[in-house]
């Protein structure tokens, strides 16, 4: 079921970043963040003062607070590395980053996370995963190439830190932090460098305009989380991570054929064959899983 789930909130991260990056354009990469964290910050505040969650009374390890700062630095190399690569190429290498990132989580249990052991038999699957990863790279710049990484990076980073906190905390109050904080950073980086953007954010939303939906991403970002925070101790991060990476190309698939009824194959072959892959690590962990549960029978 976790894995279905996973393959759905792929879609829902589509369509969020459908509407990050329209809001972007209109108001530019700083300000656009801003926006974003306002929003989802105030629907979060509005459920946490509804479910009379108490913020502050506990503090946590200094770690579980950068959650939404990480969050940050995920959209921020993201849209610094579209300058230059292609969509299949920032996924690609994002994809390789949150593989790398996940099976270090895994490996050794970073953050208190669940420990799946890498084993020799998983190697066939990473490396048929590898493969669709870089048949999806259509143009290499190196600068641009190593920030995707590091964006996929950020993306694990950004959900593991979310989950603990949630784990010590509850699901409102974890999101809540990370809004919050995200909404600090963000800030604090447009005061920095967001003074040379044409447009400065502002917030009437005309619900006649044809794009009013890009205001949206950050309430979308929200349920996210939420649903993020649920999964992502549910089943390995490598799985969620190939999963959710599934669901969201496949669904911008479908976007991008929409909007401009251009078709990648290239991207397509690259997902069957990382699905390929993912399905040969989860057939060969449930098989372990039998074997380690006989023994112990």
């Amino acid at each position: 079921m976790y894995r279905i789930i996973s393959l759905l909130l792929g879609g829902f991260i589509s369509i969020m970043i459908l509407m990050n990056g329209g809001l972007a354009q209109r108001y530019g990469l700083y300000s656009s963040v801003v926006i974003i964290h306002v929003f989802g910050f105030l629907l979060i505040g509005v459920i946490t003062l509804l479910k009379r969650e108490k913020l502050f009374q506990k503090r946590y390890s200094p770690v579980l607070y950068l959650g939404g700062i990480t969050g940050i630095l995920t959209i921020l190399f993201a849209n610094y590395a579209f300058q230059y690569l292609s969509i299949s190429a920032i996924l690609a290498l994002g994809l390789l980053g949150q593989c790398i990132m996940s099976f270090l989580i895994d490996q050794f249990g970073l953050f208190g996370m669940p420990t799946y052991t890498f084993t020799k038999r998983r190697l066939l699957g990473l490396c048929i995963i590898f493969i669709g990863s870089m048949i999806m790279i259509q143009g290499f710049e190196a600068w641009a190439a190593f920030l995707a990484l590091l964006s996929g990076i950020c993306i694990v980073l950004s959900r593991t830190i979310n989950a603990r906190l949630t784990e010590e905390s509850n699901l409102i109050i974890g999101t809540c932090y990370h809004f919050f904080f995200g909404l600090l950073a963000a800030s604090v980086l447009f005061v920095l460098l967001g003074d040379h953007e044409v447009s400065y954010p502002t917030f009437g939303i005309d619900p006649f305009s044809s794009n009013w939906y890009i205001y949206l991403g950050g309430i979308v970002g929200v349920f996210v989380i939420l649903v993020s925070n649920i999964v992502v101790s549910k089943i390995s991060s490598i799985h969620m991570t190939v999963l959710l990476f599934i669901g969201q190309v496949l669904a911008g698939l479908s976007i991008d054929f929409h909007i401009t009824s251009a078709f990648s194959v290239e991207l397509l072959i690259g997902v069957l064959i990382v699905s390929i892959g993912l399905f040969i690590n989860i057939g060969w962990n449930q098989k372990n899983q039998q074997q380690s549960a006989q023994n112990v029978s």
